[in-house]
């Protein structure tokens, strides 16, 4: 199943969805972005319905693995996977980490959207959402690429 490179195929899906968040991570990094400690982040201020729904998917990764295996229904977790990054996908078009600067996208030193206590949130709700599919990956033996 891992051996075809194409979005056909399941894992290798979920491996891109890996990379893009990553891609997202890294470019917060190299804009300058200081996210700061997890434990310092103010993760109250997710309240939008994106950041919410972001949240209760990822949240629920120990009862899926759970389901999937009482039952064996490994569809559930490929279900789930899809799920998750399908959630990240909103919660991207719809929650900036950061604005573009002098409306240039790729411009160093942006700044946070709206806030920056929100921006430092988002980016590790992104973080979290790239372990959870790190951790997705591992369950199938499968490497979470940084790049693809």
């Amino acid at each position: 199943m891992v051996a075809a490179q194409s979005m056909e195929n399941p894992v290798y899906y979920v491996q891109y969805a890996h990379a893009r968040i990553a891609s997202v991570i890294r470019n917060a990094d190299e804009r300058g972005f200081d996210p700061g400690e997890v434990e310092a982040a103010d993760l109250s201020l997710l309240t939008h319905p994106a950041e919410l729904a972001l949240l209760t998917a990822m949240a629920s990764l120990p009862l899926v693995v759970a389901e999937a295996a009482e039952l064996r229904a490994t569809q559930r977790l490929a279900r789930y996977f899809f799920f998750i990054d399908w959630s990240f996908n909103v919660f991207y078009t719809e929650c900036r980490i950061l604005a573009p600067a002098s409306g240039d996208a790729d411009a160093p030193g942006a700044e946070v959207a709206e806030d920056p206590a929100l921006g430092r949130a988002r980016y590790h709700l992104a973080v979290a959402a790239k372990q959870v599919l790190a951790n997705a990956l591992g369950l199938l033996r499968v490497s979470a690429p940084e790049r693809m």
